[in-house]
């Protein structure tokens, strides 16, 4: 991939933050199938559906697990669930009923004593320690997303420890299919192959759609949608079109300062086939071959409430 341009924030990825008048390849990555830019930073997806980022880390935008405003001149693997170096899984299954190994790998001085399993507040399993690792598997975990942990009992030379949290999916996730982000936007949204969507960076409207308005750096899932087949990100809103023609919008969606943190349908709007979206605008075009506008454009964010403009194509 080449890239040009401005580049004070290394959002070219050739390793540096000088501005290039002619295109230079971006360090160290090949295969990218789909490209998304932000501000002052940018997303690649490789055709196996990992992403990564370039570019500038205001509020976590690049989704790399951290808040720090570092630029980053070459590409960062996004990431789109949480693990722990500690505490690994052998699969996230398809379906309610498939077996799951977990293993948490201890260091220290010949590590002993016990490791307790936790699904959230829940007690899976508590094992023992054997040559440095404790593993429990189980079938029981059901469809959607489960926060593993994993807590090391110590055992007189070694400390009691803790594990991060583990993001484990079952019949959840899997790889992005596309990714979205908009021009200045501090925002980005990812749409898995199952029709689920997920999004990180900036969430000062709720334009992650999470129902909070916290900033993530790293993806969460959007609440209450499935069947997604496109997404795009305003300013400060974002808008997804499902399987069926529909749209939905969350975030600042009239530009009056109120917080809609989750997604609501946009009314009067079916037989969408694809949408994009600017600053303050959002475009839907229409499997007739007309483009609705005004996805509404008072300031900031898109209409709920729509004001449909049509033109022809």
């Amino acid at each position: 991939m080449w890239a040009w341009g401005y580049n004070g924030y290394g959002q070219l990825g050739d390793g540096t933050t000088s501005a290039r008048y002619w295109p230079v390849v971006v360090t160290g990555l090949g295969g990218i199938a789909a490209i998304a830019e932000g501000e002052n930073f940018a997303f690649l997806m490789r055709a196996d559906g990992a992403i990564y980022a370039l570019g500038y880390n205001a509020n976590g935008a690049l989704g790399n697990g951290t808040t720090n405003t570092s630029s980053n001149p070459l590409p960062l693997q996004v990431y789109l669930s949480a693990s722990s170096m500690l505490l690994a899984s052998s699969a996230n299954p398809a379906t309610t009923g498939a077996s799951v190994t977990l293993t948490a790998t201890l260091t220290g001085t010949s590590p002993t004593g016990t490791v307790t399993f936790r699904d959230g507040s829940t007690t899976l399993a508590t094992v023992p320690v054997t040559a440095g690792t404790a593993s429990y598997t189980t079938n029981t975990l059901t469809e959607g997303v489960h926060r593993i942990a994993a807590e090391y009992s110590g055992d007189g030379t070694n400390n009691p420890e803790g594990s991060g949290v583990l993001i484990q999916t079952v019949g959840a996730f899997g790889l992005a299919l596309k990714v979205a982000a908009g021009p200045t936007a501090n925002h980005a949204l990812a749409v898995r192959a199952d029709g689920t969507l997920l999004a990180w960076g900036a969430n000062g409207y709720g334009q992650l759609g999470d129902g909070t308005t916290t900033s993530r750096s790293k993806a969460v899932r959007v609440d209450g949608i499935s069947g997604v087949i496109a997404a795009a990100a305003a300013e400060r809103a974002s808008i997804a079109l499902m399987g069926d023609g529909t749209v939905w919008a969350w975030g600042d969606l009239v530009g009056d300062g109120t917080v809609r943190p989750v997604p609501a349908q946009v009314a009067n709007l079916t037989g969408v086939t694809a949408i994009a979206a600017g600053q303050y605008h959002a475009l839907a075009l229409k499997s007739d071959g007309t483009v609705c506008g005004g996805i509404e454009i008072r300031r900031h964010g898109v209409g709920v409430g729509l004001q449909q403009r049509r033109g022809n194509r």
